[in-house]
Parts: structure tokens; C-alpha cells; sequence
């Protein structure tokens, strides 16, 4: 009779053991299956371009449910009207109108206090600065072309650990590096988000290159750039981190309006 509770107690730290040392996956936790409003509330640190990213829609829905213009400047407590009225937004995982959950902007320093990194171009060492104007003006944004060519630089050195498959929830790619390694814009573009607003991603960039492709670099140990920055191809814009499982990563992912894409068909041939 003394033996049981032994054996349920292995079984038990057995599986809480090996919830522990599984590698926790970029998830969809902004969602709630509950969830039936057909309005979002502008949290601390969203973008137009962070809410569309979460809800996995094209930002141009969002700007033109809500007749948004450029910068497209949102404040906290701000209702958003869903696309469609009371309808979801197209690609939500239950057919309601989901939320994103309320977060604190964990890396509000990484936006308002300036980072020097050591910046790479993967040949040359430079030094970027988040309050220093970018090589390019601010209204300026490169235009790839809409198919994929292959030609996209590589966001940071290592090995690709995890591949794009979206229907098991992996939506981009995952690199292996080691922590603190530069990561680097694959394409030049301007800088729309920066923050750690969306669970599942940590300290996370996206830029847009124009109005249907945008790119996203998550999981970093800190961000080098500000949002409104314009950047270059291979301009140092943040220092790998880790993901939820302790491992150096970086996971990047390219969306073409709203959607995501393979980034290997974009990324330079190795």
C-alpha cells in the first residue's frame, strides 16, 4: 500500500520533467476562443502592424476598417473596429473576433534608451546606434519584388533547427546561433514595430519593405533600433536572445499581406 503514492509521485515528476525541457514553440497566445467582441482596446506599446501581425491579418484591413492614415498613431485605451464589423478577422483559429492579450512592454527601454551594438553586414563591422538617423532617409522604403527571388540576405549565422510549417503552428523559421550574435535586416525597409507585446515572440522587430511584404525577428536579447527607423540590408537591428526554452535562436518570419510565407523561398541559397 506504501509503494502507490511512490509510483504516482515518480509518474508525476517524470511528466512535469519532461514538460520542461520541451522547446516551447512560437504560439498563437494573443487568442481567445472566448472571446466576441468585434472591438480591440489599444494596449501600451501596439502598433497597427503588431495587432494585424497578431491577429495574422493584412495591417491594410485594420487601417481601413478603422479609415487610419499614415503614421497610423494609436493610444492606449483606443477602440479598434475588427474588419468586417462583427465578423473575424480572416485567418483567426475559431471564426470569432479574438483579442490580444493585455501585456506590459517589457523591453520599453530597448525603444526609448539607445543601444550600441557591435553591427554586422556579415563582411565589415559597423556600429548602429537606435537615436542615430539611419543611412537612408525615413521615408524612404525598399520595394522587393512580390515574388520570391532568393536573393534576401540571411538574418543571422547559424543552423536552421526548425522549418516553415504552418499548419503545426510553425510560422517563419527558427536559426540557432549563439547568444548575443548580431541579427541583421535581411532587406532594407522601415523599422514598425519594436516591443514585447505579443506572447509567444520575447523582444520582437518587424519591418516593412513595402506595402504587402513585412519581415519579423523575434526572441532578442536587445533591439537596436527605434520604430519609423529606416535600415539596410544587413544593418545590425538587434542581438539574438532566447526562446522560452532557454535555447539561442532567432525566429524569423516573412508575411505577405498578412500571410505567412516560406522565408527559404526569399533567403540567399547557402
Amino acid at each position: 500500500m506504501t509503494s502507490f503514492p511512490k509510483i504516482i509521485y515518480s509518474l508525476l515528476l517524470l511528466f512535469l520533467v519532461s514538460c520542461t525541457t520541451t522547446e516551447a514553440p512560437v504560439i498563437d497566445g494573443w487568442k481567445q476562443s472566448n472571446a466576441q467582441s468585434s472591438d480591440y482596446r489599444v494596449q501600451r506599446g501596439d502598433t497597427v502592424y503588431s495587432i494585424a501581425w497578431a491577429f495574422n491579418t493584412d495591417y491594410k484591413q485594420l487601417v481601413k476598417a478603422n479609415n487610419l492614415h499614415e503614421p497610423y498613431d494609436l493610444k492606449p485605451g483606443e477602440m479598434l473596429k475588427m474588419a468586417g464589423g462583427g465578423n473575424a478577422f480572416p485567418g483567426s483559429a475559431d471564426g470569432s473576433s479574438a483579442k490580444i492579450a493585455k501585456q506590459s512592454r517589457m523591453n520599453s527601454q530597448a525603444k526609448n534608451k539607445p543601444h550600441i551594438l557591435p553591427g554586422k553586414n556579415m563582411n565589415r563591422e559597423t556600429t548602429i546606434r537606435a537615436d542615430e538617423p539611419s543611412a537612408l532617409p525615413a521615408e524612404t522604403v525598399y520595394t522587393p519584388p512580390t515574388t520570391p527571388t532568393g536573393k534576401w540576405q540571411w538574418p543571422t549565422k547559424g543552423k536552421v533547427v526548425r522549418k516553415f510549417a504552418p499548419a503545426s503552428g510553425s510560422k517563419g523559421i527558427d536559426i540557432s546561433g549563439t547568444f548575443a550574435q548580431p541579427i541583421i535586416a535581411t532587406a532594407a525597409g522601415k523599422v514598425v514595430y519594436t516591443g514585447a507585446s505579443l506572447p509567444g515572440y520575447g523582444n520582437l522587430v518587424i519591418v516593412k519593405h513595402n506595402d504587402n511584404i513585412l519581415s519579423a525577428y523575434a526572441f532578442n536579447k536587445s533591439i537596436a533600433v527605434k520604430e519609423g527607423q529606416a535600415v539596410q540590408a544587413g544593418q545590425t537591428i538587434a542581438q539574438m536572445g532566447k526562446n522560452d526554452a532557454g535555447k539561442a535562436l532567432l525566429h524569423f518570419e516573412i508575411r505577405k499581406d498578412g500571410k505567412p510565407v516560406n522565408p527559404m523561398q526569399y533567403l540567399q541559397k547557402n
